[in-house]
């Protein structure tokens, strides 16, 4: 998970970089400015995400998954496919009819396959299965679209909600009652909209990760999210407070939440 201040954008990287997946770009929220203010900017993910990509010998990516329409989800996708090639872009059914979407991805429809998805749908990356839990209806691209996206990594179960709310959280647990998470990217980075107690207790989760910004205008992540965590004894790392977030797996690995900053057990 990439710290990338207030906004969502994890790597799930294979073995020998052969198939990668990047779900979420971040990107700025365009807040009003004096002129005076007006400055050229480097995006985060020229700085953090590429630069990372890079360091791992990776110049191009199997596919980036977007969960939604938000800036600061998707804001940054132009920056990452100037300097990453990406061979598909996988989303949720009807953000492709969203015209802001359509203005954003509008430069790259000769080099990229775009790939809409519903739940009870997968999708491979290489040899390893996605499998699509929400949304169950094309919309818009908000909130309540989320592309909400389960796998299995190393032997652990991963689930990727997007900015997805509390009520969405409930009809994925009515849906799939079986499911069960191992590791969680908290909803909505941490906001009390999200993170509902008993679908937290129904999934058993082991571990939470939030991606928030320092000092973040939304007070993100919310006490009483953090509060349903500790009662759940659900640990949890915040790359507010952490940095990057790094999860290992295979031969001689332990599986564990590392950190670039200090270590947040």
């Amino acid at each position: 998970m990439f710290d990338i201040g207030q906004g969502d954008s994890l790597l799930i990287q294979q073995p020998f970089n052969r198939h990668n997946l990047l779900i979420d770009t971040g990107g700025r929220l365009a807040l009003p400015q004096e002129k005076w203010q007006r400055r050229q900017i480097v995006s985060r993910a020229e700085k953090v995400t590429v630069n990372y990509l890079y360091s791992c010998g990776i110049d191009h990516l199997e596919a980036i998954a977007l969960s939604h329409q938000d800036a600061d989800h998707i804001g940054d996708l132009n920056e990452i496919m100037q300097h990453i090639r990406v061979k598909r872009l996988i989303c949720a059914a009807g953000l492709p009819q969203n015209r802001q979407f359509q203005r954003q991805v509008r430069p790259h429809l000769t080099k990229v396959a775009i790939e809409p998805y519903l739940a009870d749908q997968h999708f491979m990356i290489g040899h390893q299965q996605i499998n699509v839990l929400a949304p169950v209806v094309a919309g818009p691209g908000g909130n309540a679209d989320s592309l909400v996206l389960q796998t299995q990594i190393g032997g652990a179960s991963w689930l990727f909600t997007g900015d997805l709310e509390k009520a969405g959280e409930v009809a994925i647990v009515d849906r799939y009652p079986q499911l069960r998470v191992d590791y969680l990217k908290v909803g909505h980075h941490g906001s009390q909209t999200a993170s509902d107690p008993q679908s937290i207790a129904t999934w058993q989760v082991k571990g939470a990760l939030i991606s928030a910004g320092r000092h973040n205008r939304y007070g993100h992540p919310h006490a009483a999210t953090l509060q349903t965590l500790k009662r759940a004894n659900v640990p949890f790392w915040n790359t507010a407070d952490c940095g990057m977030l790094e999860w290992r797996y295979g031969f001689g690995q332990v599986p564990m939440i590392k950190t670039t900053l200090k270590d947040c057990d």
